[in-house]
């Protein structure tokens, strides 16, 4: 059973929230022309008042709208790549239940513009390419100066929609609402820095810093911590502070390296075993030599991403040997880690739960079947295949 899946989505993720690796976690029974026309119902039903997705039919799970997502990218291989990138940004625009009507220039009084009518055209699959759009919009130009124009004012639009997302809603745990403020707020202390209003940005970035170290985003946190160091050391003279933010920002550092190495080693795991499929070579000794060095990492730091990378190595080493107890015992230690922090670490419970229900069955210890069902059912979106 392979663990692969990619944990540097942010989304969702994702996010953070990941797009998992199939053979890993939840398929769905819902084909892609499903979603697909589940998700133009959902388009139609709200055009009515607004653009977007009704909240209350809204995918309450992250790795749900992966599933979805992936699905719409399936369904715009025929779509160019410009157009099946702006039909993306519509989608995480109107997953979140966003009225894009404001910058749609839409009025019950007059008709829908251009610009809505490419958005739509977009969204409902009408315009898989520019000549296609370019002919309903601009019929006496081929892709003039005009569409171009109106393409690129609603990638802009679009764009500037996700930091209007509501991540407020019930629906994002607390590593979720903290991973997109932070973003944002990041982003602000930045264009502060730049426009050198030195004291809105120091003040904004203190608090902000300490979000980061409590959730672990440890990029982030290396991040503010250069910048505080800077202005404690040279703009204000506060060696004491210097000092401090010096350590954290080493700290960071080192942290920022491990999970690194951890990620190379997840993905040459990934990569050998993909290989191995097609060309029929051993995978044991490249996912045993990952494992050693990944545990070698875990003996020098420790942080959510490491942790996460280390239990998907870990898991694939086992699992390739068949080695089942060995892998539910990893399943456990790393269920204990995630368990003890300060915030839900939805994503690796998630998976780690899964396979330890997985591993149960394997090693036929049928008792703990109940019990571990329930606690994966309380991680699963209802009505997807491990739901059931």
């Amino acid at each position: 059973m392979s663990t692969y899946f990619c944990p540097t989505h942010k989304a969702y993720n994702q996010s953070n929230s990941l797009i998992l690796k199939p053979s890993l976690f939840p398929k769905s029974d819902t084909n892609s022309s499903q979603l697909n026309s589940h998700f133009s119902e959902h388009r139609t039903q709200s055009h009515s008042t607004s653009v977007g997705v009704g909240r209350d039919r809204d995918p309450k799970n992250l790795i749900y709208f992966a599933l979805l997502l992936n699905c719409q990218r399936q369904s715009t291989i025929s779509m160019t790549k410009d157009i099946a990138e702006i039909k993306e940004l519509i989608m995480v625009v109107d997953q979140d239940g966003h009225d894009a009507s404001h910058f749609l220039g839409l009025n019950e009084k007059k008709s829908p513009s251009k610009l809505a009518k490419l958005y739509h055209g977009i969204a409902n699959g009408d315009y898989p390419s520019d000549e296609v759009a370019a002919a309903q919009l601009y019929p006496n130009e081929f892709v003039g100066s005009s569409y171009r124009k109106l393409k690129f004012s609603l990638r802009e639009k679009l764009i500037n929609a996700l930091f209007d997302l509501d991540v407020k809603s019930s629906e994002y745990n607390d590593y979720q609402k903290a991973y997109y403020e932070c973003h944002k707020q990041w982003a602000a202390v930045k264009i502060l820095l730049g426009k050198n209003a030195n004291a809105a940005a120091i003040a904004l970035a203190l608090k902000l810093f300490k979000q980061a170290e409590r959730f672990e985003f440890t990029a982030m946190a290396m991040d503010i911590a250069s910048a505080l160091r800077l202005h404690f050391g040279i703009r204000e003279g506060d060696l004491n502070k210097f000092a401090f933010y010096s350590e954290r920002y080493d700290y960071y550092v080192n942290i920022y390296f491990l999970e690194g190495k951890a990620e190379q080693l997840y993905l040459d795991s990934a990569i050998a075993e993909v290989t191995s499929k097609e060309q029929k070579p051993s995978v044991l000794p490249t996912l045993e030599t990952a494992y050693k060095q990944i545990s070698d990492l875990l003996l020098k730091g420790n942080s959510y991403r490491l942790n996460l990378y280390a239990a998907l190595v870990q898991l694939s080493y086992f699992s390739a040997k068949k080695d089942y107890a060995a892998a539910k015992k990893i399943c456990k230690e790393h269920i204990d880690y995630f368990t003890q922090k300060n915030y839900e670490a939805h994503v690796p419970l998630q998976i780690l739960f899964y396979q330890q229900l997985i591993f149960s069955f394997n090693l036929k210890q049928f008792s703990e079947r109940s019990e571990l069902a329930q606690v994966c059912k309380s991680y699963m979106q209802e009505g997807t295949y491990n739901w059931f």
